[in-house]
């Protein structure tokens, strides 16, 4: 017992050393091995930081040391951006097993969405279509109208004159997916290792499994075709908005513009004369026609 405590000191302090000076070895040769290295170094110095705040401080308050480490990992998700984004979020929905004080610092997660810039939206049109958004659209607007952690939204015109929405990857997602989503699920092994009663394995292997589906948007687009055959009885209240093939791709996903405003805006319900539980109603017979009729 003595032995193996002392050899989970060695591999936390390792970390923080490892972490501290890996990156900088890096950045001169590769900068995106630099960036890389360094999103996995703060990952590291983080689960160690959390590990011995919850093994030396286990008399204090549950509450007080779930709080201070919720900061914690928030703080890891801003930095590393992406699809540590998109776990903070994940996590902050799962309140029936993430500790409250998590679930209410982690719900920063879904405002903090990154946009990418005219440069980076150019580059991933010119990655996947060989053109820039300019030379394929009539007319694009490079000021996101919405952003969330894998993509952005950006409202455009075909050259035939129909409106469009253009959902835009976020660049170097991809990248992120291929070396980082393993050591991660390193981490959550050390994590593990460490203290047995941390186990997050399950959060790792969905993760590995549910990213790389929704970061290849053409799997969206023939979503939106099932959802729009098997909401065809509701097709007077469901619009599915249809998608522009020849405009889409693994990272960019293009369909009809269709404008209105979120459901949980009561305001704009209250102008539009829409009644909420008539909504809640119809959600849920969408969901009912889609999962016990069509599964």
């Amino acid at each position: 017992l003595i032995y193996a405590e002392k050899m989970r000191r060695l591999v936390i302090r390792s970390a923080f050393l490892l972490g501290g000076l890996t990156p900088f070895g890096l950045y001169a040769t590769n900068r995106d091995a630099f960036e890389t290295t360094l999103r996995v170094s703060r990952c590291a110095q983080t689960v160690c930081s959390i590990l011995v705040d919850y093994s030396i401080n286990s008399t204090e308050e549950r509450e007080t040391i779930h709080r201070r480490n919720a900061k914690k990992l928030k703080s890891l998700f801003f930095k590393n951006k992406g699809i540590y984004i998109k776990v903070g979020q994940h996590l902050a929905v799962l309140d029936y097993l993430v500790p409250t004080e998590y679930i209410e610092e982690l719900q920063d997660c879904f405002d903090a969405a990154p946009t990418s810039k005219k440069s980076q939206v150019d580059y991933i049109f010119k990655r996947e279509f060989g053109k820039t958004p300019e030379e394929i659209f009539d007319s694009f607007d490079y000021n996101p109208i919405a952003a969330a952690s894998l993509a952005q939204v950006h409202k455009a015109k075909t050259k035939e004159g129909a409106e469009v929405a253009v959902k835009v990857q976020h660049p170097h997602l991809q990248g992120m997916l291929n070396t980082e989503i393993e050591a991660l699920d390193l981490l959550v092994k050390l994590v593990r290792w460490a203290q047995p009663n941390f186990g997050f394995e399950w959060l790792s292997a969905e993760v590995k499994m549910n990213l790389p589906l929704e970061l290849n948007f053409l799997n969206e687009a023939d979503n939106a075709d099932r959802c729009r055959v098997m909401c065809a009885q509701l097709q007077d209240l469901v619009v599915i908005p249809q998608v522009y093939r020849e405009y889409s791709s693994k990272c960019v996903l293009t369909m009809k513009y269709e404008s209105g405003f979120r459901l949980t805006d009561t305001e704009k319900l209250g102008e539009n004369k829409i009644y909420p539980p008539s909504v809640a109603r119809l959600l849920t017979e969408a969901f009912c026609e889609m999962i016990f009729k069509h599964g």
